[in-house]
Formats: C-alpha cells, sequence, structure tokens
C-alpha cells in the first residue's frame, strides 16, 4: 500500500487527503447539527413530562404496606383516568405492575409498554397502537418501608414532530 501511494502525484495525494479530511468535518458537522435539534426538539416534551411528574408526587401517596392513594382516596389497579390529570404507571421492586391511569380502553391499546428499567431514570417512546405512540419519562420512586425504590413512569403522547428527525437523518446523509 505505501508503494502504491508514494506512486501517486503530489497533486493526487493532496486531492485524497482534503477529501478524506473534508469528509471527517462534514460528518462532525452533520453528527453535531442532529444532535442538537433533537435535543432541542425533546426539550420541550420532557419539559411536560417532568411538570407531570412533579404534579404526581405532589398527589401521589404510597403507604409502607402498598396502598396507592391520590389525593388521599384509593387507587385502583387499572382505570381510564380523566384526560385532564397525568398519566402514569406504578410498578413495584419487583417490576410488577401496581397500577396504570391513563384515558385509553384496552380495546384501544394494541401493545403494552414493557417494565421499566430499574433504579435508573430514562425517556423512552412507546408504540402501544398503530396511530398512537407515547413518550415516557420513568424515574426511581422511594416507598416507605421498602429496601428499594418501587418505579414510576410518566406518559403523554408522542408529538409528530418530533418524527421530523428521521427526515433530518436523510437529508445529512
Amino acid at each position: 500500500m505505501k508503494a502504491w501511494w508514494r506512486r501517486r502525484t503530489l497533486r493526487f495525494r493532496l486531492a485524497a487527503w482534503y477529501a478524506v479530511g473534508g469528509a471527517v468535518l462534514c460528518a462532525g458537522f452533520s453528527a453535531t447539527m442532529y444532535f442538537y435539534v433533537a435535543d432541542r426538539m425533546a426539550r420541550p416534551l420532557d419539559f411536560l413530562l417532568r411538570q407531570d411528574l412533579a404534579e404526581i408526587r405532589g398527589r401521589l401517596r404510597v403507604g409502607g404496606d402498598g396502598e396507592v392513594r391520590w389525593d388521599a382516596q384509593p387507587l385502583p389497579l387499572a382505570a381510564v383516568w380523566d384526560r385532564d390529570d397525568p398519566w402514569f404507571e406504578l410498578w413495584d421492586e419487583h417490576s410488577q405492575l401496581v397500577c396504570r391511569l391513563w384515558p385509553f380502553a384496552e380495546t384501544r391499546v394494541e401493545q403494552l409498554p414493557v417494565a421499566p428499567g430499574r433504579l435508573r431514570e430514562t425517556i423512552s417512546v412507546f408504540n402501544v397502537a398503530r396511530d398512537l405512540r407515547l413518550r415516557v419519562l420513568s424515574v426511581p420512586y422511594p416507598v416507605p418501608g421498602r429496601a428499594e425504590p418501587w418505579m414510576i413512569r410518566v406518559l403523554s403522547v408522542h408529538q409528530p414532530n418530533a418524527d421530523a428527525l428521521g427526515a433530518l437523518r436523510w437529508i445529512i446523509a
């Protein structure tokens, strides 16, 4: 390879180096632009999830016996929830669903989200029906009298403008 490279003219070698260097710079700029736009688009969506989380933390109480209360009222395992209240799921330390409160009937949902990862905060997107995507924030939720925290998952409808990132990937490519 070295002998082949040395037989090339100086003009060819400089052009090759400029082409490789330009490609690396262009790739770096494109990646930076993509991640910047992705972060800027996701920030308002994540802010709304965090607002809902703050409201849930203020209104949700879990007793040492595992009884879940919302505004001092016992909660059922699953219910069709009022659209004005935040939607959430509560998972125990064994990754078992304790309650799910959202405005969708079981006939509307084709595939339920899987249990959240343990002990770490995550943001993800789930397809629960062909026309329904949910943006989800999962965070640990300390419960009195339990060694490990439970997980609370805040849900909202995923905004279609976030799907513009796919188009941006094609434009960059």
